[in-house]
């Protein structure tokens, strides 16, 4: 646990979505909403991972989840770009 507690601590600590937690903190100046809304996503994000990840990979290759993973990565880098753009 401690393990899986470490890595994944130090790979979201400065990930995208902890980014975008503190500029919808920034933005809301609602802090205790935020956490408890990206906690809440965190958690529900974890639990597919771990339980839907071996389920997905018998549907679908390996390769075919990564590229997907990637267009959803772009498809939230686009609509980022688009709010800075028109805010």
């Amino acid at each position: 646990m401690l393990t899986a507690f470490s890595v994944i601590f130090i790979g979201e600590f400065g990930d995208l979505t902890q980014i975008q937690a503190a500029n919808f903190s920034a933005k809301t100046h609602r802090p205790v909403e935020v956490f408890v809304a990206a906690s809440a996503a965190l958690v529900c994000v974890s639990f597919v991972g771990a339980y839907g990840g071996r389920l997905l990979q018998r549907v679908l290759p390996l390769g075919a989840i990564r590229v997907l993973g990637g267009l959803v990565f772009l498809g939230l880098g686009v609509y980022t770009l688009v709010q800075l753009a028109t805010s």
